[in-house]
């Protein structure tokens, strides 16, 4: 998919660093990184210690070269809807494993990232023992952290609901392999999502 979704073209982005100095140039690190390491590292950068707990780590040792991070669980949590079609889930990553949890239902996906890195096949039903532990995983996070969770809308439409966001699937659109008629279907969902939008005004 991508941006606002919870597959990995909407979460799985390169991050470039540049450091004269610290981080070799020309290097490539594949360990995974979120945005919350970002603070523990810069202050390890500066030589000041981070408070704790904090929701990252320091990765300056692994981007200097000189240092591994074992595998740990990343965490995504985004409990709304977005304008690109993606509806409220979690996800959580694990080494090759990764979960996510579709908040309307609670239907949960599974992808083996090392042999599926487009995240076409789930194996959610075929590899439960993985599937409750990642899911365990997220459940805990969210709870330890307290992440805000959904609440119902009282102005809720289930038809507009349908057509945005249950008719079409815009995660699975491949521009670059798309026909006419699926190009033009786009633009009609694009129009419908545009004009559910409420405008803000202008500067916000």
């Amino acid at each position: 998919a991508g941006k606002g979704f919870l597959y990995e073209g909407g979460i799985r982005v390169p991050a470039i660093v540049r450091f004269p100095g610290k981080v070799p140039p020309n290097s490539v690190v594949d360990t995974p990184v979120v945005t919350t390491d970002w603070p523990a590292t810069l202050l390890a950068w500066c030589g000041v210690a981070a408070p704790t707990p904090t929701d990252g780590v320091s990765v300056a040792k692994v981007l200097e070269g000189t240092g591994t991070l074992a595998d740990r669980p990343l965490y995504w949590h985004v409990p709304h809807y977005m304008n690109q079609g993606s509806r409220p889930g979690g996800a959580v990553r694990l080494g090759q494993w990764k979960l996510i949890q579709h908040y309307e239902d609670g239907r949960a996906e599974l992808f083996d990232l090392t042999a599926d890195p487009g995240e076409s096949t789930d194996v959610a039903a075929t590899d439960p023992t993985h599937t409750a532990k990642l899911l365990a995983l997220l459940t805990d996070w969210k709870k330890a952290v307290g992440a805000q969770e959904m609440a119902a809308n009282p102005a809720f439409d289930a038809a507009l609901h349908r057509s945005l966001y249950v008719d079409v699937d815009p995660s699975r659109y491949a521009p670059a392999t798309a026909s006419a008629a699926a190009f033009e279907a786009m633009q009609a969902w694009r129009k419908g999502m545009n004009a559910a939008v409420p405008k803000g005004k202008k500067g916000e």
